[in-house]
């Protein structure tokens, strides 16, 4: 797989939940803008230059408006959080499937794994670590709004785990 093949993966996976989460903002009457998480690059190549693995620093959709709060806009948020980790979610089950039944080239198998892998390690972030410092991610959105909810992401990205992820 080359540097250029992983960053495609990488930009349509995060185009896919950014696209989700715009979406719903939309249907929900939510007027949003993109913001990158800045604070979390240093992060993000710490983690990936001492253990060799993506850490995600996706950003989000964030009000347009000046001044507002989760709390107040959270049932508006909580839908869009949740887009956005579902789009991930189902990209990354969808590259795991078609891995899995062949019948496919041998260059294609290796970019839907390193879609598979890339997608798990987004949601791993996005979802299953609703708490500080990983409190930007959608995870926390979705657990303050609606718990079950949250629960359904979290079975959704355990059983990723399990089926070899």
């Amino acid at each position: 797989m080359t540097l250029l093949g992983v960053v495609l993966i990488v930009v349509t996976l995060l185009g896919l939940r950014e696209e989700a989460m715009r979406l719903v903002a939309w249907l929900r009457g939510l007027p949003v803008r993109h913001r990158a998480w800045e604070s979390a690059f240093p992060l993000s190549l710490g983690v990936a230059l001492a253990l060799g693995v993506f850490f995600p620093v996706p950003g989000s959709v964030y009000p347009r408006q000046g001044a507002w709060h989760d709390r107040d806009l959270l049932p508006k948020l909580g839908p869009i959080a949740f887009a956005g980790a579902a789009a991930v979610l189902l990209f990354t089950w969808a590259a795991w499937a078609l891995a899995g039944f062949g019948g496919v080239s041998p260059e294609v198998t290796q970019w839907l794994i390193t879609a598979r892998r890339a997608g798990l390690m987004l949601a791993v972030f996005d979802v299953l670590l609703p708490f500080s410092p990983f409190g930007s991610f959608d995870g926390r959105r979705v657990w303050d709004w609606n718990r079950a909810a949250w629960g359904v992401l979290a079975v959704a990205v355990l059983g990723l785990l399990l089926a070899g992820g």
